[in-house]
């Protein structure tokens, strides 16, 4: 069997399967009906395999010598079936499943990405507690970038001049109480 290729940037690829555990038809009837079914398919678009578990397995294989059951459809692969018993049916099946499995990178999803582009966390609000705040962070106002610090201090100064008070501005969300 050979390895699925994998190249990142590039591809990846999905495994088409059908699993079945019996037909009316015979093995060589579904091939037919499947090579009929995909004749205006690109080839990288066609299942790789298919089980029917009681007449055997529809699976891609090199034009060049026949031996070789391959992943990925391409333009260098037929069909070819393969017949057996039930029980070496479901294993070549497993097997084929696992190959490709086993030779392809699935990458986790980033789901702080989706929660935002689903606007499921958008009334989320992040406080720091002020003395916790560090020097060099800044807040996007627009058309400039805003030194925390500095706003809470003219925030306070405003308030001060405005107000002839102080503000309270808590050090942490326990100070609100």
């Amino acid at each position: 069997m050979k390895n699925s290729m994998f190249i990142p940037a590039q591809y990846n690829f999905i495994l088409g399967t059908v699993f079945s555990y019996t037909s009316d038809s015979s093995i060589e009837t579904v091939a037919q009906n499947l090579d009929e079914f995909c004749g205006d398919i690109p080839k990288e678009k066609q299942p790789s395999v298919i089980c029917i578990l009681d007449k055997g397995l529809i699976v891609n294989v090199l034009k060049d010598g026949m031996s070789e059951i391959v992943t990925i459809p391409s333009d260098s692969t037929t069909w070819g079936v393969i017949k057996n018993a039930k029980e070496i049916n479901f294993y070549l099946f497993y097997l084929i499943l696992q190959q490709h499995l086993n030779t392809t990178i699935n990458f986790p999803p980033n789901l702080l990405k989706y929660a935002e582009t689903t606007h499921a966390i958008d009334n989320m609000q992040i406080m720091i507690p002020k003395n916790m705040i560090p020097d060099d962070m800044f807040i996007d106002a627009g058309k400039t970038l805003e030194n925390i610090k500095e706003i809470s201090e003219r925030f306070a100064s405003l308030i001060q001049c405005s107000f002839g008070v102080a503000p309270i501005i808590p050090d942490s969300q326990n100070d609100l109480s």
